[in-house]
């Protein structure tokens, strides 16, 4: 009898303290493979944007000498175009969104993948895709013939919270967010709500401490059915901007169909061009 009780005991002390120790741990040491989704390059894509934007691939060494490859595409045209910096969500490979560029004519575009992505060396981490990022800005902001009075940043997704770092330290004149998120955190506990994210997550991406030193025009892209980033943190986020954004909600829309909405490019070229 009493080796019954201790083995019930024992289960107990387990399913109580031993399986939710090994559950955090699990998650705790995968975790950047659930935040960043690696896609890797399909060289047909390659072949056909090279095909079609002649000279536009790029390769970029960081300072850690990490190359990165991306894409600057811009029409033929000598005149000063806008430029957009594009950064794209936690499962993008951006050589699948260049052929988007003909949705935004006379607009110039450079974007790139993150660390470990597509071609792009490397392993992703918040603090090393931001400095990625300014970078990349920097290395391409007075390329010739770009309006640098005109230069917007447009983040997706995981791509908004290196998009807002990003504007927090450069002067670009306008930022489209599109699915915001207020930080990583909460959007972990929307997901997980039975595990300790807040101190277990590495890449916080807490975009609501950066927000409201931003002095760029904004403009906020969501649907009102996203279940991936919800609506709440979205709305979080804009509450915490000092100068409040412009706010599109395309209904019935959620995470990734919203940009399949009939007004999602005139609206992003509206606010670009005007």
């Amino acid at each position: 009898m009493a080796n019954a009780q201790f083995s019930i005991l024992r289960i107990i002390v387990i399913l109580i303290f031993v399986i939710p120790i090994l559950l955090i741990a699990t998650v705790y040491y995968f975790q950047d493979a659930l935040l960043f989704y690696k896609v890797p390059s399909e060289m047909a894509i390659i072949r056909y944007n090279k095909h079609h934007y002649p000279n536009s691939e790029q390769f970029l060494k960081t300072p850690d000498g990490i190359n990165l490859h991306g894409w600057f595409v811009k029409d033929k045209s000598t005149k000063k175009t806008p430029l957009v910096f594009y950064f794209g969500g936690n499962a993008s490979n951006v050589e699948f969104i260049v052929s988007d560029k003909k949705y935004i004519p006379g607009i110039a575009a450079c974007t790139f993948n993150y660390r470990g992505y597509g071609l792009s060396e490397g392993e992703p981490s918040e603090k090393k895709i931001v400095e990625d990022a300014l970078l990349i800005y920097n290395t391409y902001k007075n390329h010739p013939n770009i309006d640098s009075n005109n230069i917007t940043i447009i983040g997706r997704s995981l791509g908004t919270g290196v998009a807002i770092q990003l504007a927090s330290k450069v002067k670009a004149s306008k930022l489209i967010l599109v699915s915001p998120y207020d930080s990583m955190i909460n959007t972990a506990y929307d997901h997980y709500p039975f595990l300790p994210v807040k101190w277990i997550l590495k890449n916080t991406f807490e975009s609501n401490k950066y927000v409201g030193q931003l002095t760029q025009k904004t403009m906020i892209i969501y649907g009102d059915q996203d279940t991936v980033v919800s609506p709440e943190r979205t709305l979080s986020l804009i509450k915490a901007f000092k100068n409040k954004p412009k706010v599109v909600v395309f209904k019935g829309r959620h995470h990734n169909n919203v940009f399949d909405d009939e007004q999602y490019w005139p609206s992003i070229n509206d606010f670009i061009l005007n």
